[in-house]
């Protein structure tokens, strides 16, 4: 039986192929090793996805949705826990009847996790550092030396008022508000005389 010629190549193209094994068909197509179980590994961890969607990124998703909320928190626990300049006397930077409220109120009601004294910056290093070694002063009056806080300089302005400016501004609007006069009595309602 003869092939045409044709034919012949082709046949004979194909036992090459075949008989270069593995490392012709790899370029097209990776043969899984039987000591490396990387691939049947991967496939098998697809098809465990692909069949538990969508579990497998629930948590991720959760994480990464309430990350902003942590930061939020921290953000907050910090400007409740910083003396800014009204807590501070003008002159000598030591803490005023206010400061040392914030400060115990710091140390007695802020969460563990939480319980960081920050130091708003002065104007000068000699201001800052003035209200550091007050702040720490305090501190130590208040608690032992193994249970201060940590206390930090901050740049970050509370935002709050002074005691001073709230208290006026509440005496104000109470000015404001009109006395209660009932109105007079013209005999001309409705239903009668």
């Amino acid at each position: 039986m003869t092939f045409p010629s044709h034919r012949l190549g082709v046949f004979l193209a194909m036992v090459m192929v075949l008989a270069a094994g593995d490392a012709a068909l790899a370029q097209f197509w990776p043969k899984p090793n039987r000591h490396d179980d990387g691939f049947w590994h991967s496939v098998a961890t697809d098809a465990k996805r692909m069949n538990g969607w969508p579990r497998p990124f629930e948590y991720p998703d959760r994480v990464s949705v309430r990350a902003p909320f942590a930061a939020m928190v921290d953000n907050a626990w910090q400007a409740r826990a910083t003396l800014g300049d009204y807590h501070f006397d003008e002159e000598t930077h030591a803490l005023n009847h206010a400061g040392r409220l914030k400060v115990m109120w710091i140390v007695t009601h802020t969460p563990p996790e939480y319980r960081h004294v920050y130091v708003l910056q002065g104007f000068t290093e000699k201001q800052t550092n003035a209200r550091l070694m007050a702040t720490n002063e305090a501190l130590a009056g208040i608690l032992p030396p193994q249970a201060i806080p940590q206390v930090t300089v901050t740049g970050i302005e509370p935002p709050t008022r002074s005691g001073a400016y709230i208290e006026a501004v509440d005496r104000n609007a109470i000015r404001a508000i009109p006395l209660p006069i009932l109105p007079e009595s013209g005999g001309g309602g409705e239903g009668g005389e």
